[in-house]
């Protein structure tokens, strides 16, 4: 991750601490396309559970070796 990226991350980061209202009533057609999209970018951003940039890192790690540790349990066989 380049600093650049870093830098945008963190700015994300302090933006976007929303939560998610879990209406029951929830209709698609209450909200315009531009309202939607921007609720979808929300919930992309706030995907990850980091709230730093070391957390981030520390999360991608251990994300590449779970897929690491899934490729060697498939290349096994015995995935079943």
């Amino acid at each position: 991750m380049n600093n650049e990226d870093r830098e945008k991350l963190g700015k994300r980061a302090a933006t976007y601490r929303t939560t998610i209202d879990f209406d029951n009533d929830f209709d698609d057609e209450d909200y315009s396309s531009e309202e939607m999209e921007q609720e979808e970018e929300n919930v992309a951003d706030q995907a990850t559970a980091a709230r730093t940039i070391k957390e981030l890192e520390a999360e991608i790690h251990t994300l590449k070796h779970l897929e690491n540790l899934a490729g060697e349990v498939r290349s096994s066989g015995e995935d079943r």
